[in-house]
């Protein structure tokens, strides 16, 4: 696993320093979220724009070239779920995928955290 992961979640997601991004994400990155364009900029742009904010990661994942993180995140507000998947390269996150689920309160699904 390497330690611009690490980075990019606890400075650029949690921390809100979106200007970061470049720092650890290549340009040419590819954004398997059909909302987000390619880049980092398209990136950083999408959690301005959505108010989106990870707030705590649970679990860090890795194996070979692939990183998954499990974190809790806000958009706009609402609590989500969320699991990235990362490929990395050089130390630059390349590709990105997401699954997203929001967790709504006495339901079954409030248990993820």
């Amino acid at each position: 696993m390497s330690d611009s992961l690490i980075d990019i979640v606890e400075q650029v997601l949690i921390g809100g320093a979106h200007q970061q991004m470049g720092s650890f994400v290549a340009d040419a990155l590819v954004q398997h979220d059909l909302r987000i364009a390619h880049g980092p900029a398209a990136w950083a742009q999408d959690l301005t724009d959505r108010a989106v904010v990870y707030t705590e990661i649970f679990k860090l994942i890795g194996q070979g070239n692939f990183v998954v993180t499990y974190c809790k995140v806000t958009v706009a507000d609402e609590p989500y779920a969320v699991f990235d998947i990362y490929r990395l390269h050089a130390g630059q996150i390349v590709e990105r995928w997401v699954n997203a689920e929001i967790v709504v309160a006495n339901t079954g699904n409030s248990g993820k955290f």
